[in-house]
């Protein structure tokens, strides 16, 4: 799917099966591709793409409501 993230041209695709799932973005002017892998069905894989896709491109995000874990991100990123 096509989408705009941050005035950026966004391919994005995720998906799941049972206990696993994924995310995946790429953006097509920057030639920047970003997976994230997970075994943790609780998780949520978009969520923390889009932190660190917001990070790649140096702008800024909303902090959205708590989907991954407020606690997770904070200490991957405590500058957010």
């Amino acid at each position: 799917m096509l989408h705009d993230f941050l005035e950026e041209k966004l391919y994005h695709h995720g998906g799941s099966i049972t206990g696993f799932r994924s995310s995946a973005f790429y953006f097509p002017k920057l030639d920047v591709y970003a997976v994230i892998l997970t075994n943790d069905y609780s998780s949520n894989p978009s969520y923390l793409n889009n932190v660190i896709s917001s990070l790649v491109l140096d702008k800024k995000i909303k902090k959205p409501v708590e989907i991954w874990g407020d606690t997770q991100i904070n200490k991957l990123f405590p500058n957010l």
